[in-house]
């Protein structure tokens, strides 16, 4: 594993079942004495040496907030106590546990650990074939693992241990059907033969369909799981996670409040006791009633999307939003820290609102229950995937006024898109000041330290993530769209210099992928006949006033969104420019 050839191979540092991620995202153990029957079953399975009896993937499936991730954590601790060789992968929609391409590689890289020989296999491979690395899944699952795997199993003592892999949270991952469905394509060749998969996701129709012909033994619905026994579970951990309060009798009413969903339970402790508020036993029991008095909730057996734990949503989000006059521009900002592209911390999102710090402090704060603040980066998360989901959700809900609380996304897209543009206004020439086109980057003295004070967290992130928010905003219909013109001003004024931006942060590789993006949001807006016209007058720095300016800037644009590896450098970047005002 010392290898250079290993430091190519991409690794999630999150996605680990133990990874240090923050004090208020830890994952967590199952409580003492809870989810015994469903840990019992999944034990069952792991120890089962019958490939007749144990097929090499278990699922284990439920709606959101029924647990699962508590359930692979378990799972994994014991396996670690028990000394047992297993990889894992939690996804997650905010850490970089979402990428396709990191499971592949970062199970490789965790097996390789596990197995030095494995490891000479796919180092081997690393050396000949380097671009397997970044291929897609097929090839990567075929030549990372499945290949080096199999020569493995030739050379080894078949009375060798071999390790189970935990994949959690599925569905969060982008493209992670094709994932399983690429497994499942490889298990029965016996190229993975002696390893042991469990998945976990939500009931993804696409999942559900891939695995419908999976045995009982070999599948676990928790949203089918008796909810008595799951109630009792409940409320043992709300007993443990409320000590002072283990003996107050509405803790018993309010396991039964929570329907079976771990993460109104979890959410409840929050707002009753935050991790970073103490607060007195006289104030916890008052807040313990207040989610009480409010009434029973009810559930949706008609719509699957429908949760109980949204309706605990509405009321944490009505507490927080009671004053009408800040309503709208503290839930502008709720609805900034979820559309973001990447985790923001404050500074950028008050950017990015162009909403004061102190407000935009104040409400994070307010949200305590679903947001917090992490101390290792100062970005700003979300505890639980459902309350994205909730805040997204068009659902009806039981209050009308929360409604207003909901986000409607390729709108809130839209107005992040704009204000990119707005804040790229400042991109100019030779943002730091080279003294020479003439000098390579590494050859001018203090450059790091002049890009550091150029480039703030907010110019960063509109510089990567403008596209993205493009394509997910509406569709311009007419040539007088807001969105549409700001993006033809910065296709013909800033193109190159933020060409020359992401190169000296070092994102250049991104550029093809955000101008593809761009172009795909244009493709839609094409059949509008007012706007049709006007695509094809796009150049890189003005509206081309000769065929042959227009000609080299096309001819550019393409060679960029064609070269997903193109070298660019700052020198090459001042040239084009000189060359495409020519």
């Amino acid at each position: 594993m010392q290898h250079n050839a290993f430091q190519s191979l991409p690794r999630s540092c999150y996605a680990a079942f133990d990874a240090a991620i923050s004090d208020n995202l830890a994952r967590r153990q199952c409580t003492d004495g809870t989810r015994v029957d469903i840990i019992e079953q999944i034990s069952t399975w792991v120890n089962e040496k019958d490939p007749a009896k144990a097929l090499p993937v278990y699922w284990l499936t439920g709606l959101a907030g029924l647990g699962k991730t508590t359930i692979a954590y378990t799972i994994c601790k014991l396996l670690n106590e028990a000394r047992l060789p297993f990889a894992s992968f939690f996804c997650s929609r905010q850490l970089n546990g979402k990428d396709p391409k990191l499971i592949a590689t970062t199970l490789c890289r965790d097996l390789a650990e596990l197995y030095p020989l494995y490891a000479a296999n796919v180092l081997s491979i690393l050396v000949t074939n380097s671009k397997s690395v970044h291929a897609g899944m097929r090839t990567q699952i075929g030549e990372l693992l499945a290949k080096p795997w199999q020569a493995f199993l030739q050379r080894i003592d078949p009375g060798i241990p071999t390790p189970v892999v935990v994949i959690d949270a599925l569905d969060e991952c982008d493209r992670g059907t094709e994932f399983l469905e690429e497994l499942l394509r490889v298990i029965p060749t016996g190229q993975l033969s002696g390893i042991k998969f469990l998945v976990t996701s939500r009931p993804d129709p696409k999942i559900v369909d891939i695995c419908k012909s999976f045995p009982p033994n070999a599948v676990c619905k928790l949203h089918e799981v008796d909810t008595a026994n799951v109630q009792s579970d409940i409320e043992k951990y709300l007993r443990e996670a409320l000590p002072a309060l283990k003996d107050e009798p509405e803790l018993a009413l309010l396991s039964q409040r929570a329907g079976g969903f771990f993460i109104y339970a979890t959410t409840a402790v929050r707002f009753i006791s935050p991790l970073h508020s103490p607060r007195s036993v006289p104030e916890m029991r008052s807040q313990l009633r207040v989610m009480l008095e409010l009434g029973p909730l009810t559930s949706h057996p008609d719509d699957d999307e429908r949760l109980l734990v949204h309706e605990l949503y509405e009321q944490i989000l009505g507490n927080a939003f009671q004053d009408k006059w800040t309503r709208v521009r503290r839930l502008q900002i709720l609805h900034t820290v979820l559309c973001a592209e990447s985790r923001i911390d404050i500074s950028v999102l008050t950017d990015l609102t162009d909403i004061d710090q102190a407000t935009v402090k104040t409400t994070v704060e307010s949200l305590y229950a679903v947001l917090f603040v992490s101390p290792k980066d100062g970005c700003v998360y979300w505890y639980h995937a459902s309350f994205s989901d909730f805040v997204f959700s068009q659902a009806k809900t039981s209050n009308s006024h929360c409604r207003d609380y909901l986000c409607d996304a390729s709108t809130h897209h839209g107005i992040l898109a704009q204000q990119c543009f707005s804040i790229m206004q400042k991109l100019q020439f030779n943002m730091c000041s080279l003294p020479s086109s003439y000098l390579f980057d590494s050859e001018v003295s203090g450059l790091n330290a002049r890009i550091i004070e150029t480039f703030t967290p907010t110019l960063r992130y509109v510089l990567r993530h403008w596209a993205r928010h493009l394509l997910q905003s509406k569709h311009a219909r007419n040539d007088t769209d807001e969105l549409f013109c700001s993006l033809e001003d910065f296709m013909c004024n800033k193109l190159l210099f933020w060409i020359e931006a992401m190169n000296l942060i070092g994102a250049k590789s991104e550029c093809s992928s955000l101008l593809r993006d761009a172009e795909s949001w244009l493709q839609q807006v094409r059949r509008f006949p007012l706007i049709k016209n006007h695509l094809d007058t796009f150049s890189g720095k003005e509206k081309a006033r000769s065929p042959g300016a227009s000609s080299r800037c096309s001819k550019f644009l393409c060679f960029l969104c064609r070269e997903p590896s193109i070298q660019i450098h700052t020198t090459s970047v001042h040239f084009s420019i000189a060359y495409v005002q020519s």
